[in-house]
């Protein structure tokens, strides 16, 4: 068992340092890409404060704590962006066969997938969002215990599965229709619009389809909501520490049966 760990453990970080290498042997690239990213995140945090300095608070949400809102939902995208970027690739894995190497070898498929390669590029998301974090907490008056530092990683912990498995079960189809990339495509902008911003300020039947359905609320919105005091429409049992966590937990189970469904059903459509 403790071997078996060990050998997964270091095949992840072979794929780790090969992924490191190839986004390296182009640098001017990754340098655009990321500067690109960084801009697109910094302006998006501009027109906020602008908009919510020259009118009013974003329903009820002072600058301040969006950008807390922000960050946390963005660290937990950054973190599924480094170690899964893939999971919303499926369709090109399936289209080029490239599932049939991976069936070959003897690592556990979906753990091989996951890991075949790191996305460099995801750092941005996790650096910049860690920036609007630690600015919205110091201007909203979070308090850092050991307790809620013990909270916002499990959050994160959460977020993160939240992210991956949403883009899986998506992403996945393709495994029936050999294409998902538009509905992939969608869904990010989905998941951008639900978790970057407070749920409040949509209507109600979306708010419940954020919460109940599709579950992107639990992302930042909720726990955001929990650490600075904030009214979420919605009551909730428990910590929302607590919450995101088994959400995700929960979502990660159904991605990764229906994975493994699709799995089951995989025909090479490669040269």
């Amino acid at each position: 068992m403790i071997a078996d760990v060990r050998h997964h453990l270091s095949v992840a970080a072979l794929y780790g340092r090969l992924s490191v290498q190839r986004a390296l042997e182009y640098p001017f690239s990754l340098l655009s890409i990321c500067l690109g990213l960084g801009f697109n995140y910094v302006w998006i945090g501009v027109a906020l404060k602008v908009l919510v300095d020259r009118f009013q608070p974003l329903s009820g949400w002072t600058f301040s704590q969006l950008a807390f809102l922000y960050g946390l939902s963005l660290m937990s995208r950054g973190v599924m962006s480094i170690l899964s970027f893939q999971s919303r690739q499926i369709d090109r894995f399936v289209t080029r066969g490239e599932f049939d190497l991976m069936l070959l070898r003897p690592l556990e498929i979906t753990f091989h997938f996951s890991c075949n390669r790191i996305n460099v590029v995801g750092l941005v998301h996790l650096v910049i969002g860690m920036g609007y974090f630690l600015y919205g907490a110091r201007l909203s008056g979070f308090v850092w215990t050991p307790l809620h530092v013990a909270e916002v990683l499990l959050v994160i912990a959460g977020g993160t599965l939240i992210y991956w498995s949403y883009l899986t079960l998506i992403s996945s189809i393709a495994f029936w229709t050999m294409r998902s990339q538009p509905l992939v495509d969608a869904s990010m902008e989905l998941m951008a619009r639900g978790t970057f911003y407070p749920l409040t300020v949509y209507p109600w039947p979306l708010q419940a389809l954020l919460t109940f359905v599709l579950p992107l609320g639990f992302i930042g919105f909720y726990p955001a909501c929990d650490f600075l005091g904030q009214s979420a429409n919605t009551s909730l049992p428990l910590d929302v520490a607590l919450w995101t966590p088994a959400v995700g937990a929960a979502m990660l189970v159904l991605a990764l049966a229906v994975f493994a469904a699709g799995l089951r059903r995989y025909e090479s459509a490669g040269s």
